[in-house]
Order: C-alpha cells, then sequence, then structure tokens
C-alpha cells in the first residue's frame, strides 16, 4: 500500500490536476467484488476517457460482501481529521449521488428507515426493459422513493450496459454532481 501514501487526498486534484472521484461499487447477489470488476471494466474505462476533458478521474472500489470493508482496506483512504463514524449517523460527509442498475425497493421493516422520507440524494436509475431477474414494478417502487430521480431505461437484461449510448448518461450524472460545492444528500 505504499503507492496509496503518494496519492493526492481524496477529492483533491493531484499533479495531474485532476480531481478523483471516488465511486462505490457494489455488486449485486450472486457477484463478487472481482467478478463484478471484469463485467464492469469497459464501462469503468469509458467513464474515465469520458470524464477526463473534465479533470476528474474516477477511482472504483469493489468491495465482495458480506465481508465488512474496514477504512484501513481502502487504499488511499484517510479520515478527515477528528471524524467519527456511527451507525446512526450523522456521518461527516454524504455521498454526492447514487446510481442503481437494476434495484429494487426491498419492503423490510428493519430497512423502512432508508425509505422514509424520501431519499434526497441525487439518483440515477438503470432499468432493463427485458429484465427478468427484478420486476420493473419492484425498480418503480424503488424510483418512487427518491427525491428527483433520474431514470434511463436500457433495451436489455438484468446487467450493467457498458456500450457508450448508456455510459454518456452516466458519465454526465458522475460529472454534474461530483462538481457541487455541496453534496445534496440524505437517506
Amino acid at each position: 500500500m505504499a503507492a496509496a501514501a503518494q496519492q493526492p487526498p481524496p477529492g483533491k486534484a493531484g499533479m495531474s490536476g485532476q480531481t478523483d472521484v471516488k465511486i462505490l461499487m457494489l455488486h449485486g447477489f450472486t457477484q463478487s467484488g472481482p467478478l463484478f470488476r471484469a463485467k464492469t471494466r469497459a464501462l469503468e474505462k469509458l467513464i474515465a476517457k469520458t470524464l477526463a476533458p473534465s479533470s476528474l478521474a474516477p477511482v472504483l472500489f469493489y468491495p465482495t460482501a458480506p465481508n465488512q470493508l474496514l477504512a484501513r482496506d481502502i487504499p488511499g483512504y484517510q479520515p478527515a481529521p477528528g471524524a467519527r463514524w456511527s451507525r446512526t449517523g450523522p456521518f461527516p460527509r454524504a455521498p454526492r449521488f447514487a446510481v442503481s442498475y437494476s434495484g429494487f425497493y426491498g419492503p423490510v421493516d428493519m430497512l423502512r428507515w432508508c425509505y422514509e422520507p424520501k431519499l434526497t440524494t441525487p439518483t440515477l436509475h438503470y432499468i432493463g426493459s427485458l429484465d427478468t431477474v427484478v420486476d420493473e414494478s419492484r425498480s418503480q417502487a424503488l424510483i418512487d422513493r427518491c427525491q428527483d430521480p433520474v431514470v434511463v431505461t436500457h433495451p436489455g437484461g438484468h446487467h450493467v450496459p457498458i456500450a457508450k449510448e448508456w455510459a454518456l448518461p452516466l458519465a454526465g450524472f458522475i460529472k454534474e454532481h461530483s462538481q457541487n460545492a455541496e453534496p445534496r444528500a440524505g437517506l
């Protein structure tokens, strides 16, 4: 992890003049971090290329569940001075945005706090019109619990589309919400 010390602080411009945009990539139920990265590597490269003129450098992290991810496990992570982490919040930094592929509402009482009141974190939802794993009504139920959601419907199934036409809305969303002064987040 010696290379981590040479990286600029997260979200700061480095010697290249680019600002790191840290993106947490959470895989689905039957995948792992390495498998998800292998499947989305082309998307990762396309997003990096698309955001480069904006001086944004996406840095993607692919943890594997159900393992607990500790701060020391994230390369280059430096906690903010005096940061305190708590399960009940408030958190030192809210996420600037969330992107969901085939995401759905989980109507479990223990998760009700996640959806009430509506999520105010800016969200982009990708729905596959041919998805046979997650019914569109379940995805719509999640969308309905988000404030001002952006929805993209692609003509595929239960996967992350990596073609340029589907990556460009993602790049634009990342750019828009990475350059805001303050995150508009709330869970």
